[in-house]
């Protein structure tokens, strides 16, 4: 998918961490993580996509590129971009904490001192997790 970003969070080092962009085909707004786990490697097989081996760090420029959909989330087109990239964080967490089966009175270690840090763990307190 031809993807161009509109929006983008960068770190103190330039490097991407999330960002909105727009499928050029479509014109689709979708929630583009800043590094993109391959889906095929081991550790993606066994849901630890967090952990990929081949993970590919997205570039922060606005020139369009062909990144796979597989772990884009579409957004609706009249959502705030600051609404629509909450959504995609949440979207994402709800997928990762499905896929590695956790559920209610499971036990989550969320390490970090940072905002992201404390949202990973008020999500996990939401969904039962301990």
């Amino acid at each position: 998918m031809l993807v161009r970003l509109t929006h983008a969070l960068v770190d103190g080092e330039g490097r991407l961490v999330d960002a909105l962009g727009m499928d050029e085909a479509t014109g689709r707004a979708l929630f583009v993580p800043g590094v993109l786990p391959c889906g095929e490697c081991g550790l993606c097989r066994r849901a630890l996509v967090v952990a990929c081996e081949r993970a590919v760090q997205v570039d922060a420029s606005a020139a369009p590129r062909e990144l796979s959909d597989r772990f884009l989330s579409p957004i609706d087109a009249d959502t705030p971009p600051e609404t629509g990239a909450l959504a995609g964080i949440v979207a994402g967490l709800v997928d990762l904490t499905a896929r590695v089966g956790l559920g209610p009175g499971d036990v989550a270690i969320v390490l970090g001192d940072d905002e992201w840090s404390a949202v990973l763990a008020d999500f996990c307190a939401a969904r039962g997790l301990r």
